[in-house]
């Protein structure tokens, strides 16, 4: 690759390079009419840096439950992707995903005139209250995890006191634990795309079971929590997190939902 003279400056802030970043602005040193084999160099240097960082990121997400988070209480950051940014690539993945799945919602609806409408009515009217679901969840639920997500970061901050973690920090915490909740959620929400009886119903079960069974590893090593205090910690943040997601989520079915149902019922 080519070299740049000892006099150089930094194209970027105009300050004099002492080696290959510059110390005003952290921009790397690059030849400014770059040769084929330059450029090439830098395309490999940086997807192989991008990947190496993201994929050992991901593997200790998921491999070493807390890690994570342990590594970001200390201050070893360099070396991972953020907190933040692991949370919005899941949640974006999951919300794509959930877009093609639009039978993982499970909604029934029985008219009081059942017996008068053929079965072809019904199924359109179930389809209607569905999509009118997905829709109101795809548009308001992103939304309300950025509410939702500093909840569950303040009930781990009240079952789990520990000097010199600020709330900042068990947000860190929040951040890890649901963009694997996000991660298994597309999983589970891509393998509904066709719904089979009982292996439908077995993958959601799988995967709320792996991320409540991840959630209480991650809180043990984040914090060095015992067994029984990972337990009853796990389990009261889990019952009190649940309760308010179920509230949300019914805050924002409702209002999409229940006009199509008066307009059903009342026909």
């Amino acid at each position: 690759m080519s070299t740049l003279a000892a006099s150089s400056v930094c194209a970027n802030s105009g300050a004099r390079l002492t080696g290959p970043y510059c110390a005003a602005c952290g921009q790397k040193a690059r030849a400014t009419n770059p040769s084929v084999h330059d450029f090439v160099h830098e395309i490999v240097e940086e997807l192989v840096h991008f990947d190496g960082k993201i994929f050992r990121s991901l593997w200790l997400l998921f491999a070493r439950p807390g890690f994570l988070t342990q590594e970001t209480f200390v201050g070893r950051r360099a070396s991972y992707v953020s907190p933040f940014r692991l949370y919005l690539l899941f949640s974006v993945l999951f919300f794509a995903a959930f877009a093609l799945a639009p039978t993982l919602i499970q909604l029934t609806y029985r008219p009081d005139d059942a017996e008068k409408l053929d079965p072809a009515t019904i199924a359109q009217r179930v389809a209607e209250i569905r999509a009118a679901a997905n829709d109101a969840i795809n548009h308001w639920l992103p939304r309300a995890m950025f509410v939702l997500m500093p909840i569950f970061a303040a009930l781990v901050m009240l079952v789990q006191p520990r000097k010199g973690l600020n709330y900042p920090q068990h947000l860190y915490f929040a951040m890890h634990v649901h963009a694997v909740a996000f991660f298994v959620a597309a999983l589970v929400a891509l393998a509904n795309i066709v719904v089979v009886p009982f292996l439908s119903k077995a993958v959601i079960v799988a995967g709320l079971v792996f991320v409540v069974a991840h959630s209480a590893l991650a809180l043990q090593t984040a914090y060095g929590t015992g067994l029984w205090g990972t337990l009853w910690r796990t389990a009261v943040v889990g019952v009190v997190y649940w309760t308010v997601v179920i509230l949300g989520l019914a805050a924002v079915w409702l209002p999409a939902t229940l006009p199509l149902l008066k307009r059903y019922y009342g026909s």
